[in-house]
C-alpha cells in the first residue's frame, strides 16, 4: 500500500512499471519491449501479454498473458499516455535502477526484482496452484516443480476466456490487500 501511495508523485512510466510488475512479476528487460498492442482493454478481462512471440525472452515460459485487476483504468491511461514509448527508450539496467530508487523510498532493500518475489509470495499466500502461478509469472518449470509435459499443457488457447478467468481469480486473491 505504501509503495502504491508513493507512486502518485512519480514519473508516469515508473507508475506503469510498478503496477504491471505487481500483476506479472515482469523484469525490466520485458518491460522495455512492451508496446501498446500487447494490451487488450476490451471485453470483461483486460490483459497484458508479456514476452510475447514478437519479443526477445530468456525462456519460452516467460511468454504469458496476464489479466489486469489492480488499477486497471490507471494502467489503461498510462498506456494511452505514451508511457511505454518512454520506458522503451531506456535500457533494462536503467529501468531497474530507476525503479529501485522509487521502491527504496519505502523499503531500503527493495529493487525491481523484489516485485517479482512479492508476486510469488502473494500467489503462494493465496494458495494459487503452481500451474496458474507459472501462467501469471512466467516461472520456468524447474522452479515450479513441474514436468515438461505439465509445463507445456494447455499452452495453446492461453488467451481464451476459460483460461483467463482462473488467472484473474488468482490475481484478485493474491492482490486482495491492495484492491
Amino acid at each position: 500500500q505504501q509503495r502504491l501511495e508513493k507512486l502518485t508523485g512519480e514519473v508516469e512510466w515508473k507508475q506503469l512499471y510498478v503496477l504491471l510488475a505487481l500483476h506479472t512479476g515482469l523484469h525490466p528487460s520485458e518491460a522495455i519491449q512492451l508496446k501498446e498492442h500487447h494490451f487488450s482493454f476490451k471485453d470483461d478481462i483486460w490483459t497484458v501479454t508479456v514476452s510475447g512471440n514478437d519479443t526477445q525472452r530468456k525462456t519460452q515460459e516467460r511468454g504469458r498473458i496476464v489479466p489486469l485487476v489492480l488499477e486497471r483504468e490507471r494502467i489503461k491511461a498510462l498506456v494511452e499516455n505514451d508511457c511505454l514509448n518512454e520506458m522503451g527508450k531506456k535500457t533494462a539496467d536503467n529501468v531497474g535502477q530507476q525503479i529501485r530508487v522509487v521502491l527504496q523510498k519505502v523499503d531500503t532493500t527493495a529493487s525491481a526484482y523484489t516485485l517479482r518475489h512479492t508476486l510469488k509470495h502473494n500467489l503462494d499466500a493465496a494458495s494459487v496452484s503452481p500451474f496458474t502461478q507459472r501462467e501469471i509469472g512466467g516461472w520456468i518449470k524447474q522452479d515450479m516443480h513441474l514436468s515438461q509435459h505439465m509445463a507445456e499443457y494447455g499452452s495453446l488457447g492461453s488467451d481464451s476466456k476459460e483460461r483467463l478467468l482462473p488467472r484473474e481469480s488468482a490475481l484478485n486473491a493474491a492482490l486482495a490487500h491492495l484492491l
